[in-house]
């Protein structure tokens, strides 16, 4: 399954005719026994092809019923559905709900960069002048996605970043002066 959310498609192992000439085998026996692996890889195949309808009922057990019906949305959902094929799953997952558009990556990236600078609190085992540092690095991070940093920044005033850093002490080290 790992392999299938990496590569998008499905994992299909290729098959290495094994090397017996340094065991002093006759000729037949080295090739009966090239001829079991071949057996032994083909069983795996034939294995991982009943595995997929499986594999497929696996995912979308996991799925929410908003993305099913997202996937759902897909062109060849009827045919592949009916196949319960997991790789056309695993596709259509990736492309109804992959994050591509550059407004909605910005977005996500403010969103980010806001929520780390709001919600920042010194770690317990944290110094102070590494959670100062910290919380600089993720202040000018907040700062710098705004769209024009220089003419109009983000502007959250020195007093205000005083109260916010203050406000993210431990409360174990730093609660009587707060």
């Amino acid at each position: 399954m790992g392999r299938l959310i990496k590569k998008e498609s499905y994992y299909l192992p290729t098959f290495t005719a094994p090397d017996y000439s340094g065991m002093s085998l006759t000729t037949d026996e080295a090739r009966k026994m090239r001829m079991d692996a071949m057996k032994a890889h083909q069983r795996k195949l034939e294995r991982m092809m009943d595995e997929r309808p499986k594999l497929y009922g696996l995912i979308l057990r996991h799925m929410s019923t908003e993305s099913k019906d997202e996937v759902a949305q897909d062109p060849d959902y009827e045919t592949w559905s009916e196949a319960m094929d997991p790789e056309k799953l695993c596709q259509a997952i990736v492309k109804t709900h992959k994050v591509d558009c550059v407004t909605s990556l910005d977005a996500m990236k403010e969103l980010g960069a806001r929520k780390a600078y709001q919600s920042i609190r010194q770690g317990s085992f944290e110094t102070l002048a590494q959670y100062s540092l910290r919380f600089r690095e993720t202040y000018r991070a907040y700062n710098a996605t705004e769209k024009d940093p220089v003419d109009n920044p983000i502007g959250v005033s020195e007093p205000d970043q005083a109260i916010d850093f203050f406000h993210g002490l431990d409360d174990m080290a730093y609660a009587e002066f707060k």
